[in-house]
């Protein structure tokens, strides 16, 4: 038998030594896998089994088999027959049904409805195209004209018919209550004509004030404006954290027709989550007018005889979105954050006495090392602190390494941030472990261990223990400040 000079590393100790033969036996009997760490006198460093040249001979594939020459009758196409049978691929399986959301009971699913415009803007979209067809080919026919003369009448006649275009504008879309707001409640219907009664002269091209409502179905969103004419209107919404019932960001996308001061976005996209969930959302709009008076003045502005087009403008605030009174959301929002605080509390609890337990285990160790160090003479010696350090410390240190890794694959896809936090605690309580391989292997190969020799290894693994320590206590200042943060919330 080969000399016995091999040693195994298990995760935060390490076993041995052993002969060739014998782990060649470990590895027949699986008590040694491929991918195990192995180190003898005179290798830099660890090496997985796989990889040692000495044991190559264990990775040689086996030469493959004499397989006899089939004789096969083709056909008189060249090819061999194909085999008849009878059986056929089974059915596919059934695709998976996705699991319901935790606040189902709190969510409004829109559904999109068919796009249909109403008589009214059918009516105005076919005015503004035949007042812009009409006025580009007079002005097309006038320009033409080199008389002062017939110049100075035309222009009169172009500012008077934008006059009085502006004004049966102003005159048939002025605010007023006569606007009907009939797809939202009675009570926020009247809000939106009061909105349009109080904001009836404001015109804002950088900020313009407007109104965003739910409508009764909870289906689509409802938009009054005080801008007098028709425009094409552009919506995002995006959830606001901390003030509503979301658990994951939401962020939505429409666009729709302003006529008579109110939009209907119907048409919702998802950018971000999948329901429009109760709460409180920042908004921003864009809007561009199209209607007759803009096609006039921008046919007027590109024809030279009007310094500009009429301006887009925009708008930004924030709007509670919800089927429940402004009393009753609060009521659910507070118990959602109790619920959600409940939630979040528990990893976070969990991560911070899993930190605790591995800085006093720590300290543990290092306790073992100083008591077993004094009556080391040689490399053999150091069996007393692994047989010690396995009975008192490697299991429970193994469980919390183990668990941590858990805790990071159930967490990963559902909440990147709570596996990133319990991967962190699995690499530091693998380098509780790595402390303890340290000790033994550094103690070992320090020839002639002296008092000196002995002291500075001492005072060499005081400091590692102490840098972990103070890890680990930073660590836990950060769960401590997150689990404040949590019950903190207003």
């Amino acid at each position: 038998m080969s000399k016995k000079q091999w040693f195994i590393l298990r995760v935060d100790h390490h076993l041995g030594p052993f002969s060739h033969e014998e782990l060649i036996d470990l590895y027949k009997r699986a008590k040694l896998r491929e991918v195990d760490q192995l180190w003898r006198e005179g290798m830099s460093g660890w090496k997985q089994f796989k990889q040692l040249e000495e044991f190559a001979d264990l990775w040689a594939p086996p030469p493959l088999p004499n397989i006899p020459k089939a004789e096969v009758k083709l056909q008189e196409n060249g090819l061999p027959p194909l085999p008849l049978s009878d059986e056929v691929p089974p059915p596919l399986p059934p695709l998976p049904e996705e699991e319901p959301s935790v606040y189902a009971e709190d969510i409004f699913e829109p559904q999109p409805g068919p796009n249909k415009e109403s008589k009214t803007e059918t009516e105005v979209y076919t005015e503004i195209q035949e007042s812009k067809q009409s006025l580009e080919e007079i002005i097309e026919d006038k320009s033409k004209s080199t008389g002062p003369s017939k110049i100075k009448w035309f222009t009169a006649a172009l500012v008077c018919l934008l006059a009085l275009s502006t004004g049966l504008m102003i005159f048939f879309n002025r605010p007023s209550q006569e606007v009907d707001f009939f797809e939202v409640r009675v009570q926020k219907a009247q809000a939106m004509k009061s909105f349009l009664r109080q904001n009836r002269d404001v015109f804002n091209a950088e900020n313009m004030p407007f109104s965003l409502a739910l409508s009764r179905d909870s289906q689509s969103l409802v938009l009054a404006s005080a801008y007098t004419g028709t425009a094409k209107i552009f919506l995002q919404l995006e959830s606001i954290e901390g003030k509503g019932l979301f658990s994951s960001p939401v962020v939505i996308t429409a666009k729709a027709q302003l006529l008579h001061h109110k939009a209907v976005f119907k048409d919702l996209t998802w950018e971000q989550g999948r329901s429009l969930v109760p709460g409180f959302y920042s908004y921003r709009i864009s809007a561009i007018p199209t209607g007759i008076e803009a096609q006039i003045r921008g046919a007027l502005q590109r024809s030279g005889f009007a310094e500009e087009a009429p301006k887009p403008f925009k708008g930004e605030g924030e709007v509670l979105l919800t089927r429940w009174e402004k009393e009753e959301f609060d009521q659910k929002l507070k118990q959602f954050r109790i619920k959600l605080t409940s939630q979040e509390m528990v990893p976070l609890e969990e991560r911070l006495q899993r930190y605790q337990t591995l800085e006093g285990l720590a300290s543990q160790v290092l306790g073992l090392y100083k008591e077993v160090l004094p009556i080391v003479r040689r490399p053999k010696d150091m069996r007393l602190f692994e047989q010690r350090y396995a009975s008192e410390v490697a299991g429970l240190l193994q469980e919390l390494i183990i668990e941590a890794h858990k805790k990071a694959i159930k967490y990963k896809k559902v909440d990147p941030e709570k596996a990133k936090g319990f991967e962190f605690l699995r690499e530091f309580g693998k380098d509780v472990g790595g402390l303890v391989s340290d000790m033994v292997t550094t103690t070992q190969q320090t020839p002639g261990l002296n008092n000196v020799k002995k002291s500075r290894l001492k005072k060499l693994f005081e400091n590692r223990v102490q840098a972990l320590t103070q890890e680990a206590q930073k660590r836990q200042r950060s769960i401590r400040s997150q689990m404040e943060d949590l019950v903190s919330i207003d």
